[in-house]
Formats: structure tokens, sequence, C-alpha cells
């Protein structure tokens, strides 16, 4: 919750981040798939079109590619449709807040192996639809195989990769499992008869 507060604070927004935060390509990739997939549940991709600003940062720069791969219509021009601002929050975490059509917020605060907790939404439309952006190639190619790993927290196995699905079961903290992550948030698992899927990183890898 504090991280929420103190991304609410970060909207002195100049701009496709004109601050640049992120310098990892990889890191900006996941953080712009992240987006895109929750940008999905609210704007479907066939029927929108976005225009932005001519990208400043490497974050600006996969998300407009983030974007057109999902099926989006994107432009570049002098309308900025989404406008990004990333900031240091932490030593550890950073934020990053999108301003959707100059009302609307989306932000989330990050670490450089994932997200912190889960998105503040202010003034969006009700989320209508399921994500529509399957992984990018980056995060399709983390595996090709299924791996043994071992649940770290009482976690839901769902029967599709969103919250919103039914839950299967619940897997036991501890509980060994064989999983293969479809992207940079979900993992397809497999639980004795059961396959669903499961939130990635509260897997951990048995080496």
């Amino acid at each position: 919750m504090r991280y929420m507060i103190v991304l609410a604070g970060l909207l002195a927004l100049n701009g496709c981040a004109s601050k640049s935060i992120i310098k990892d390509p990889v890191t900006a990739e996941r953080v712009a798939d992240d987006f895109t997939r929750k940008f999905s549940t609210y704007y479907a991709p066939a029927k929108t079109t976005i225009e932005l600003s001519k990208p400043k940062s490497q974050l600006c720069v996969s998300l407009e590619n983030r974007l057109r791969e999902c099926g989006y219509g994107v432009k570049v021009g002098d309308r900025e449709d989404i406008r990004v601002t990333e900031s240091n929050i932490t030593n550890e975490v950073f934020g990053v807040v999108y301003q959707v059509h100059g009302e609307s917020i989306l932000s989330r605060a990050y670490t450089q192996s994932g997200p912190v907790g889960g998105w503040s939404a202010k003034g969006m439309p009700q989320a209508r639809f399921e994500p529509a952006c399957v992984g990018s190639d980056h995060a399709k190619n983390i595996s090709a195989t299924y791996k043994k790993g071992t649940v770290k927290t009482d976690l839901r196995l769902r029967a599709k990769p969103n919250t919103k699905s039914n839950t299967l079961r619940i897997l036991s903290r501890g509980e060994t499992v064989r999983f293969e992550p479809i992207d940079y948030i979900w993992a397809k698992v497999q639980s004795g008869s059961l396959n669903g899927y499961a939130a990635y990183r509260f897997i951990r890898e048995e080496k």
C-alpha cells in the first residue's frame, strides 16, 4: 500500500518517460508487457488506435513495440494518449505511472525481478475483457519445457491465466509441481492430474 501512496505523487508528467529509470532492454520489455496486458482488459486491441509522442526512453520504445504486437493501432504524432513517468521510490524499487487519455491513471511499482504489489487504477473505465496479449517473444522463450518447482506460498491454481478465472484448487506452500512460464506473470502448472495456471513469481525452480 505504501508504494501506491508514493506512486500517486509521481504525476509531474512531461511526456513519454522524460526521466528514464529503466535502462535494461529486458526489464523495459517486461514492464511494457505487463502494462499492455493490463491495458488490454480496458481497451480491446483490434478496436483501439493509440497516438504516442516520439519515444524518449527504452521503456517507451518497448511500450510502442508491445502495443503493436498486441494488435493495437499505433501512430507517432503530437498527441499522447498514454504518457509515462518513471521514478525511483527506493534504491531497489521504481515506479511507473501511465496517464491514459489525459485523465485516467494506471500505476505499479517494480523491482528488477518483477512487480511489487498490484496495479493502482484511478478513473479508468470498467475492465471488460480478458487479457488479450500473450507474452512477448522474450517472455515466451523463458522456458521451452516443464520444470520441477516448489510453491513458495499458498497459491491459487486457476483455469485461465487471469485473476478472475475459476480456482481449480489451492496449491500448498512447499508443494512440488511441474511448471512452464508462458509470460512474465503466469506459468502453466501441472499438479497431479490437474493442469492450470498460477502466478510465476510464487514458484521456485528446483535445480
